[in-house]
């Protein structure tokens, strides 16, 4: 995972994104775990396994989606990109 997030990284900032990893997944994200994520701050993920942001194997329910919907609405977030686990479709 960490090879594909560290592609995505450099390919937005190649187009002039601001781009952000979120830690802990769907709970990181719910808490407002956020990083803005800049060309050095993926630097030597390729020789990694595994996944620095983190994983959880849980998805949003009815509780968290609010609380979802407001962190992406407050850091101005339009698109996120999910890497990984069977739950990503």
């Amino acid at each position: 995972m960490n090879a594909a997030v560290r592609s995505f990284v450099r390919t937005a900032l190649y187009h002039h994104c601001t781009v952000y990893g979120v830690h802990n997944s769907f709970e990181g994200l719910a808490n407002g775990e956020f990083e803005e994520l800049k060309w050095g701050s993926v630097t030597n993920w390729v020789m990694h396994g595994g996944s620095f942001l983190g994983t959880q194997k849980q998805l949003p329910n009815a509780e968290t989606m609010p609380k979802i919907a407001a962190q992406l609405e407050k850091h101005g977030i339009q698109a996120l990109l999910m890497v990984g686990g069977f739950e990503v479709n």
